[in-house]
């Protein structure tokens, strides 16, 4: 009896997390018809979706007013799904971006599952991204933007290398496809929140610490933030994992 009291907790427990879950999720779907601007690279990335189509060049000449700092997968994936179905690619890059955050709860709870954490951890684990997600990071779920595709196919990476390495199998074909994703959405790099500069036109920058010459300042997009760590993920050409930034001191 005490037996099935506690599995029946549990199993309420998950339950009640995936009503949250679902909770959550509806403002961004719902959201995702309208055609209102979530944040400010939507049209940027849906034109460069478009342009991998044919319509402009997919990196613009230097002299020109618009650059492209992304690698072109995301925008040929984009536009070709835009072209195939005939709708807008704005749209296109949101649903896909709804349907990552799905997936990156899932391949999480497979993650945790493989690395021994058992069913109930693993469900809780993946339901808990969605749920955090939905609720505190809404403004990349369901924004036309490949990051969190690019998480979900890098983490589909990793759940498919635990696979293969329990297997006893090579890990060269998990780590290959690691790399190809780097194809659909850059190297993301974690700073403190500290190093972050302002820059005179507007915009953000760090300061990276050169190796026997002087330092150099490097633009930077900003990604998720880390409230209890004090981290943001930025990306910029240029920075590289392990690379040393200027903080500024308190």
């Amino acid at each position: 009896m005490i037996s099935f009291l506690g599995r029946f907790d549990v199993r309420a427990q998950i339950a009640l997390f995936a009503l949250l879950a679902v909770y959550f999720m509806v403002w961004p779907v719902w959201r995702a018809g309208f055609p209102i601007e979530i944040a400010q690279n939507e049209g940027w990335n849906a034109y460069h979706a478009d342009a991998a189509m044919g319509a402009a060049a997919l990196y613009p000449p230097t002299d020109t007013l618009i650059v492209n700092n992304y690698p072109p997968l995301s925008f040929y994936v984009v536009g070709a799904l835009a072209k195939m179905t005939g709708v807008d690619a704005l749209y296109v890059g949101r649903a896909m971006s709804l349907l990552a955050v799905i997936a990156l709860g899932g391949l999480i709870a497979k993650v945790i599952a493989q690395l021994g954490g058992g069913l109930a951890g693993a469900a809780v684990g993946g339901i808990w991204f969605v749920a955090v997600m939905a609720r505190s990071f809404t403004r990349f779920v369901g924004m036309n933007d490949p990051q969190l595709v690019g998480h979900a196919l890098m983490v589909a990476a990793l759940a498919w290398f635990l696979a293969r390495d329990a297997r006893g199998k090579s890990a060269v074909p998990p780590f290959l496809a690691m790399a190809a994703v780097g194809f659909y959405k850059h190297n993301i790099v974690a700073v403190p929140v500290t190093a972050l500069l302002v820059q005179p036109g507007g915009g953000y920058a760090v300061e990276v610490v050169g190796a026997g010459v002087s330092n150099r300042l490097v633009g930077v997009s900003l990604g998720l933030f880390d409230d209890a760590e004090g981290l943001v993920q930025v990306t910029g050409s240029g920075l590289a994992a392990g690379q040393k930034v200027v903080v500024a001191s308190t």
